[in-house]
């Protein structure tokens, strides 16, 4: 059963053991936008990686933070990200946060008339033949 199966499983259930409960409150934890980059990966490890190949994961993630701090690209990734999470589920929402901010809806009514126009195209293409 792969993590997002067990999730569902677990949600479901009236009753949990305390292991069942720590994968929820794991999953959960990960939503908490105050977390660090380290608690993050360490519920990540806990909900998707077995317990006896973790070490494995955070000895990548070690490796790769020391390269990356090292060469001096985290610092410039870190100028180039998102300061905070970007939530496109909300209309009106930005999608796109730089200069030049792009409402979500805005990009929905693109999509739409994007649509109309391929549709359109394909009729008079049948027209054609």
């Amino acid at each position: 059963m792969n993590s997002a199966e067990r999730l569902a499983s677990i949600q479901k259930k009236q009753t949990r053991t305390q292991e069942e409960e720590q994968y929820l409150r794991d999953f959960e934890e990960l939503k908490d936008p105050t977390i660090t980059q380290e608690e993050k990966l360490k519920r990540l490890l806990a909900l998707a990686i077995p317990e006896e190949d973790r070490h494995i994961y955070q000895a990548r993630y070690d490796t790769n933070m020391a390269m990356l701090e090292k060469g001096g690209v985290l610092s410039e990734i870190r100028e180039k990200t998102a300061k905070k999470p970007i939530d496109i589920g909300r209309i009106e929402q930005s999608l796109f946060t730089g200069e030049k901010a792009v409402k979500a809806q805005s990009i929905i009514e693109a999509e739409r008339r994007l649509e109309q126009d391929r549709c359109r195209n394909a009729q008079e293409t049948e027209l054609e033949i």
